[in-house]
């Protein structure tokens, strides 16, 4: 069993605090990824788990013992890299299994372990050649058969996939979760990127200057975001966020956008106020029987499946994701129609999620 407990961990750098006493904990198994923009706090947090960066205060506990005291050797802990770390004189096979050589194992225990972490990762025939001799992703599966030989406790990804080329992403990441799936080893995972974060956890751990923002699924962060700054990272395109106004009247309560059109909502949420009005790309659909929103067609981006429409709107910008080959030109007034029920408010000076 190797659950993750992270308690009050904090980071300075003289006078600047990178994380700020964050509280987390990874259930056995879990594949948890804390994603964010650059400087957020989400590598230093992964580095202190692994012993590559010594706490400023708090406590972390791996499989039920304090570790944060601990050398990274005795963490029982395995670490994949970016630039994958591979040593270039080394074979496929030598640098695999170079951990076990370092730790004492027989030669005949390292062979073994070594040719079943290649079978699963599917390099069985590169394991005589050298790093210079394989591709991007060939590197990247080299380094996790590092890790996996070593059979941890828990996998440390940082940024696995970050120099590799689209399509090699994509692939990999199918790689990355029929790893997990088959392993079945706790995984703490960092990427700047939503889309892996999204693809790839059980849960994801938003960070945002240092502090977690917010935690859940991905379906919790991409349908009930709880910050304007969740709703406005999680998603491509991100949700629509306008300036709005909430008005009550009565057990009534409907929203008024910039250009004076009113909504009338299904449920009453909260005090009236000015909000942000959030709406995803895919909740807006052309002309029917939602609640109108009308703009002036700046872009419009076929992608095939479906069209990207980028208008000026009431409020802010409004993209909209609509059906293929949609009759969208750059310049006309156009008027969709919004999802009542998937509508997202949000208080405009906390940014906080109103509750229904």
């Amino acid at each position: 069993m190797a659950p993750v407990s992270i308690r009050g961990l904090r980071k300075n750098y003289g006078t600047v605090e990178a994380v700020a006493g964050i509280d987390l904990e990874i259930a056995d198994r879990e594949f948890v990824v804390l994603v964010g923009a650059s400087g957020c706090g989400k590598s230093t947090t992964l580095r202190m788990i692994a012993g590559l960066e010594e706490a400023t205060g708090g406590e972390i506990w791996i499989g039920g013992r304090q570790v944060d005291e601990l050398e990274p050797k005795d963490r029982d802990i395995a670490m994949v890299f970016q630039d994958y770390a591979l040593y270039p004189h080394l074979t496929v096979a030598e640098n695999i299994g170079f951990g076990l050589r370092y730790r004492g194992y027989r030669r005949a225990d390292i062979a073994g372990r070594t040719q079943e972490a290649a079978a699963i990762l599917g390099i069985g025939e590169l394991l005589g050649r050298y790093p210079r001799q394989l591709s991007g992703g060939q590197r990247q599966r080299v380094a996790m058969g590092r890790a996996i030989v070593r059979d941890p406790k828990v996998f440390l990804f940082d940024e696995p996939l970050s120099n590799l080329d689209a399509k090699l992403r994509v692939q990999m990441r199918t790689e990355i979760k029929r790893l997990h799936q088959r392993v079945s080893t706790t995984v703490v995972y960092v990427t700047h990127d939503q889309v892996e974060a999204m693809t790839l956890a059980d849960r994801i751990v938003l960070m945002r200057k240092g502090v977690i923002e917010q935690v859940g699924t991905p379906d919790d962060l991409y349908n009930r975001p709880a910050t304007v700054y969740v709703a406005g990272f999680i998603g491509a395109p991100t949700m629509n966020l306008l300036d709005a106004e909430l008005l009550a009247d009565g057990g009534a309560a409907a929203v008024r956008l910039a250009d004076g059109s009113t909504w009338s909502l299904p449920a009453r949420p909260a005090s009236p106020g000015r909000i942000k009005l959030g709406l995803r790309p895919e909740s807006l659909a052309p002309a029917g029987g939602g609640m109108p929103l009308r703009g002036v067609v700046e872009v419009v981006e076929p992608l095939g499946s479906d069209t990207l429409v980028f208008m000026a709107g009431p409020g802010g910008e409004v993209v909209a994701r609509l059906p293929p080959q949609f009759p969208a030109r750059p310049g006309e007034t156009l008027t969709l129609s919004a999802d009542p029920a998937r509508l997202h408010l949000f208080d405009a000076a906390s940014g906080r999620a109103l509750a229904a």
